[in-house]
């Protein structure tokens, strides 16, 4: 839900899961953004700060807004 409020808004989002799938539907839903998708375990400190510096590396110079949501 954060995801396509954020899209409704303008901005472009990097969302992150452990499930790519789930990512690809909510993607699929937020019209007119640019969407990026990673996945990881944010429950594990690596994939954490990997997937911090991901979102960082894709979002130099361009605006992002990046939500994270649990998606089982």
């Amino acid at each position: 839900a954060m995801a396509r409020e954020l899209a409704t808004f303008g901005v472009d989002l990097v969302l992150t899961a452990r499930r790519r799938d789930a990512l690809e539907a909510v993607a699929a839903t937020c019209q007119g953004v640019k969407v990026d998708i990673v996945t990881a375990d944010l429950g594990k400190p690596d994939d954490a700060r990997t997937t911090a510096v991901k979102a960082l590396l894709k979002a130099h110079g361009e605006r992002y807004g990046v939500g994270v949501s649990a998606v089982a």
